[in-house]
């Protein structure tokens, strides 16, 4: 008889738990709010999977969107005087930009601000890894057209090294040129961000023309608020 009792609270306590990680995806702001702030925040970021995710980029009209994404480990610091939240996680995401597969797995941190509706993110979801797309993106862009200025921006210390002078004098002694960039694979940590892009160079020199795929291994680095690759742009 206590067996049977036992049993039966273990599964009134499963079935608390099961509708508890329901609410937080399906009961109205308001519910989630009512909870608390931190759990309202956390609510909020998990509720994203049911919703779906797209995060702009500062340097482009085209989002990155989700495919499928599970935020996990959310946890949240808290300064509700200043009406401030910063929310860490692990963030695993499978999406898309344009037509550039993107995949990501890493840390990230969430701005949170409260407005009149309550907390909502200051800065977009997942803003290092629309950081490191955007890089990704500029990049692209840069080789694309050319642009040695914007490209040498890019680089932490601002200047092209002599391998990547070599490799931007190649580059740039294509007719034609187009640089697509296939697939993104992202890992991202706190101090640097591991980028290898899947791509395919084409244009023509006098003697032949080009039609390369291939696969670049890239760095990243933060310095304050920014990201710059480590050493070399190829």
């Amino acid at each position: 008889m206590m067996e049977s009792g036992l049993k039966g609270g273990l599964a009134f306590l499963g079935g608390l738990v099961v509708v508890g990680t329901v609410a937080a995806f399906t009961l109205p702001a308001v519910f989630i709010a009512a909870a608390g702030p931190r759990s309202e925040i956390v609510g909020t970021i998990k509720k994203t999977e049911v919703d779906g995710l797209s995060l702009t980029l500062p340097h482009s009209k085209e989002p990155l969107v989700a495919h499928h994404h599970h935020f996990d480990r959310v946890s949240v610091k808290l300064d509700e005087a200043s009406g401030r939240a910063e929310a860490f996680s692990t963030l695993d995401f499978t999406g898309a930009w344009g037509k550039v597969e993107v995949s990501a797995l890493g840390s990230e941190r969430t701005l949170f601000a409260l407005r009149k509706r309550g907390w909502a993110p200051a800065d977009g979801y997942a803003p290092l890894l629309a950081r490191s797309v955007d890089m990704m993106v500029r990049r692209q862009s840069a080789i694309e057209k050319g642009d040695r200025l914007t490209l040498s921006s890019l680089i932490r210390g601002g200047r092209l090294e002599l391998e990547d002078e070599l490799t931007w004098k190649f580059l740039t002694s294509l007719q034609n040129r187009k640089y697509t960039p296939l697939a993104w694979y992202l890992r991202i940590a706190k101090d640097e961000v591991r980028a290898t892009e899947a791509y395919r160079l084409e244009g023509s020199l006098p003697d032949r023309p080009i039609d390369e795929k291939g696969s670049r291994s890239l760095i990243l680095k933060p310095e304050g608020t920014d990201l710059f690759f480590a050493e070399s742009f190829w």
